[in-house]
């Protein structure tokens, strides 16, 4: 299966297989709270989500993330599942 990488405006690339969506629902209260956490650190909901879901599922020992830099001096990321 070909890797696909975001796009190149981007600071980071993933290195990924695809893309899956996830839809979620969340209490009023977490979604303006990550709001306003993504508002004070100028990130996307979306990246956040990401970050925190990659040390989550690091930290339980299902997934390895590795970071490298591209030759335009990019952050690349791309994971590996370390239990199928």
């Amino acid at each position: 299966m070909a890797k696909e990488t975001s796009g190149p405006g981007r600071k980071k690339q993933l290195d990924v297989a695809g893309w899956k969506m996830l839809s979620v629902q969340l209490p009023t209260e977490v979604w303006r709270a990550l709001r306003r956490y993504c508002f004070e650190n100028e990130k996307k909901q979306a990246a956040i989500i990401r970050e925190q879901l990659e040390r989550f599922l690091e930290g339980e020992g299902l997934l390895k993330v590795k970071v490298t830099t591209s030759p335009e001096g990019r952050e690349v990321r791309s994971y590996e599942l370390t239990k199928q």
